[in-house]
C-alpha cells in the first residue's frame, strides 16, 4: 500500500481517506539530487520541516505531463506496444499543485525561459537518465529479493492473496468466496529460478499467451513485468 503523502492539507493514502472509499494514489520519494531536493522543499508549503527516507509526495501534486505511467515494449514478433508500468517521474519534475489549500498558501514553480530545442536536448536527456535509473530500480535481483520486497516495489489489488513457501515457491492468488467451498479463480505462481506460471480458473497459459510481457523461457526478471500480470490477471 503507498505511503500517506507529506503535503499539508492532502489526505492520499491515510487510512481514513482510504475507508472512506478514495483509491490509493501513485506516491514519489524525494530525489537523491540535492539541488533538485531543494525545489521540491520550497514549492511544498510546509515550514521548518524536513523529509526522512519515508516522505513521499503523492501524483495529485505533479503537472499530469511530468508523470510516466506508460513505457515501450518490444514483442517478440517485432511489434512495438505500450504498457503500463508503476508510475514514475520525469528527472526534472517538481510539486506545484496543491488543490486543498488556501490561494495564498498554493505555491507554483515558474519554469525557466528556453529556446525550444534547449528545452527538447534537456527533456531528451532527462528521459535517458529516467529510463536508466528505472530500468536499474525496474531490475529483480533474485528470489529473495522478490519476497522481501515486493509488497514495497509494487502496487496490488486487494484482491489478490499472497502465500509464500519458504524458499521455493511466491503465489498470487484470488478467491471465489460465493461458492459453497472456497476456490481458487486465478493464479501466479513464481520458483525461486522466477520462472513464472499463470492459471486462469486452472487452465495454464502457454508462453504464447504471455509473450506480450515475458520472454521465451517464461522468467521474471523486472517489477514492472511483475505488476503487469497482476494487473491484468486479476479478474
Amino acid at each position: 500500500m503507498p505511503s500517506p503523502c507529506c503535503v499539508p492539507g492532502c489526505k492520499s493514502n491515510y487510512k481514513s481517506s482510504l475507508r472512506a472509499g478514495e483509491a490509493s494514489i501513485s506516491v514519489f520519494g524525494f530525489p537523491k539530487d540535492e539541488h533538485l531536493k531543494m525545489k521540491w522543499l520550497k514549492a511544498i508549503p510546509r515550514d521548518k520541516w524536513a523529509p526522512t527516507q519515508y516522505s513521499v509526495v503523492c501524483a495529485k501534486h505533479f503537472d499530469p505531463n511530468d508523470i510516466i505511467c506508460e513505457d515501450n515494449y518490444l514483442l517478440p514478433d517485432g511489434t512495438l506496444t505500450k504498457i503500463k508500468i508503476k508510475a514514475r517521474l520525469v528527472c526534472s519534475a517538481v510539486p506545484q499543485i496543491f488543490p486543498n489549500l488556501p490561494a495564498d498558501l498554493t505555491k507554483t514553480v515558474p519554469l525557466p525561459k528556453k529556446s525550444p530545442d534547449e528545452r527538447n536536448s534537456e527533456q531528451q536527456k532527462c528521459n535517458e537518465l529516467s529510463n536508466e535509473a528505472f530500468e536499474q530500480l525496474d531490475y529483480i535481483t533474485n528470489f529473495q529479493d522478490l519476497i522481501s520486497n515486493y509488497s514495497q516495489k509494487i502496487v496490488i489489488s486487494d484482491l489478490w492473496n499472497v502465500k509464500i513457501v519458504g524458499d521455493t515457491k511466491l503465489y498470487f492468488y484470488t478467491l471465489n468466496l460465493n461458492d459453497p467451498c472456497i476456490t481458487i479463480i486465478n493464479q501466479i505462481s513464481i520458483d525461486s529460478d522466477l520462472h513464472v506460471k499463470v492459471f486462469l480458473k486452472n487452465n495454464e497459459l502457454s508462453q504464447n499467451n504471455l509473450k506480450w510481457i515475458l520472454p521465451f523461457e517464461l522468467k521474471l526478471s523486472r517489477w514492472s513485468q511483475l505488476e503487469n500480470l497482476l494487473t491484468r490477471y486479476v479478474l
